[in-house]
């Protein structure tokens, strides 16, 4: 399963683009839309909210997670790694703030597909 989360619904528009490229696959978006956006709080609520949401999808068995929000991108990747909360080859992300991450993960096989434009 790949997991997808946001702060709200704007991932959701990431998550059809994966479907687009990987048909096969089940997916899992979290939109934690009783908290969002999460753009104007603290970095700690936000790594916190992240810490639960992605532990919530690795107990769904995420073999990947992407992460399709900005904010999330920006201030929680590297401790979610850091912290082993998460393995970074089940790590994406679906933002802007690292458009080189399309959904390319092993579970494709194969060279990645060419990034969209």
């Amino acid at each position: 399963m790949i997991g997808f989360f946001d702060s709200g619904v704007g991932g959701l528009s990431i998550l059809k683009n994966a479907l687009e490229i990987l048909p096969n696959h089940d997916y899992a978006y979290f939109g934690d839309e009783a908290y969002c956006p999460w753009g104007e709080k603290p970095k700690e609520f936000i790594i916190e909210r992240s810490r639960l949401i992605t532990k919530k999808l690795i107990s769904l068995d995420a073999k990947v997670i992407v992460v399709a929000c900005n904010t999330a991108t920006v201030n929680v990747i590297s401790t979610l790694i850091f912290e082993r909360t998460v393995l970074p080859e089940r790590l994406r992300s679906g933002g802007a703030a690292r458009p080189e991450a399309v959904f390319w993960t092993p579970l494709r096989g194969g060279p990645p597909p060419p990034a969209r434009r």
